[in-house]
């Protein structure tokens, strides 16, 4: 069973944070600079954990920015993958961000299919973040739904 909750506590925020190590740094080979930025730091992010009957497994965060609100550092454990965790994830983000500013996020170029399926699409020519390939992609509801 699949739930997802926002981040309570220091002792939950590690557990995110520990997720997010293991999938970007560990296995993306992403630098530890990189992947905890100044948001890190400061209170303008909403953290999520995803867990898979009651443990811990997928993290992600969202943030307030100039552009409206962009979906961040969305991850699963890889043994978890394809039991719709990232899907459940993204479900309960955009159910609790505020729908007065647009939507969007940076997807790596190879999991663009997955957001597509969930309403974003592709903005602009792709771009190198962390030495991976990414896209800027806007959540766009409409288009999903004339479909």
């Amino acid at each position: 069973m699949i739930l997802i909750k926002r981040v309570q506590d220091g002792k939950e925020l590690a557990t995110h944070c520990a997720i997010r190590k293991v999938v970007f740094q560990d296995e993306q080979g992403v630098s530890e600079r990189e992947e905890y930025d100044k948001y890190d730091k400061s209170s303008q992010c909403r953290y999520y954990l995803a867990f898979w009957n009651e443990v811990p497994v997928g993290a992600a965060r969202w943030r307030k920015s100039r552009a409206g609100h962009k979906i961040e550092r969305i991850c699963v454990l890889p043994e978890y993958r394809g039991n719709g965790i990232g899907k459940a994830l993204i479900a309960k983000l955009l159910e609790d961000i505020p729908k007065n500013l647009q939507i969007y996020l940076g997807s790596q170029d190879q999991v663009v299919p997955f957001y597509e399926q969930l309403g974003f699409r592709v903005k602009g020519d792709a771009y190198w973040e962390a030495n991976i390939l990414h896209r800027f992609m806007k959540y766009k509801p409409e288009e999903v739904l004339k479909k």
